[in-house]
């Protein structure tokens, strides 16, 4: 078993509505064979600001707590792969987790599904569809989209997301 200790990762989002979250987290890799295992902890930061305030949100404001974090990564084959990422933060009580199955149709371009489940201390959601993955050199760009939507509504909406992933 190889083992690999990642000093630190620095994660910065901010939005247009108002949302803001900084992570750092510190974390261990290690490979049993052909599986890929990272696992993080650290302090997250929240700031969300609803505009027009919201009574009934408890979902606003800075928050600060511990954020546990897990990825996997799994070479089924030399051109099947599985992924899976799980996180809870303590700040607003949020988790998420997303499985990916990908196909390599190309040595630097996959295609696949994805599923997952999001949510915090006041929405639950699920998410499904597919991604393309782009392989260039210390940099992984990902494109995915699909069906997102709260568990207790009937019509789910569309999602995007673009992810830019670099190794250093």
């Amino acid at each position: 078993m190889e083992g690999r200790y990642n000093a630190a990762r620095a994660i910065s989002r901010w939005s247009s509505s108002g949302i803001g979250k900084r992570l750092n987290l510190l974390g261990y890799q290690f490979r049993p064979g052909r599986l890929i295992v990272k696992l993080f902890a650290g302090i997250e930061a929240e700031d969300q600001h609803i505009v027009p305030h919201d009574p009934h949100n408890s979902v606003q404001g800075r928050e600060l707590g511990l954020r546990l974090q897990a990825e996997t990564w799994l070479d089924i084959s030399p051109s099947l792969f599985l992924s899976a990422d799980a996180a809870y933060g303590i700040a607003f009580q949020e988790y998420c987790s997303l499985a990916r199955l990908g196909l390599r149709v190309r040595p630097r371009l996959s295609l696949g599904l994805e599923g997952g489940a999001l949510g915090n201390e006041e929405y639950d959601a699920g998410r499904a569809g597919g991604f393309v993955r782009l392989n260039l050199r210390d940099t992984e760009v990902t494109v995915s989209g699909g069906f997102t939507g709260n568990y207790l509504e009937e019509t789910p909406s569309g999602y995007v997301a673009l992810g830019v992933y670099r190794t250093f």
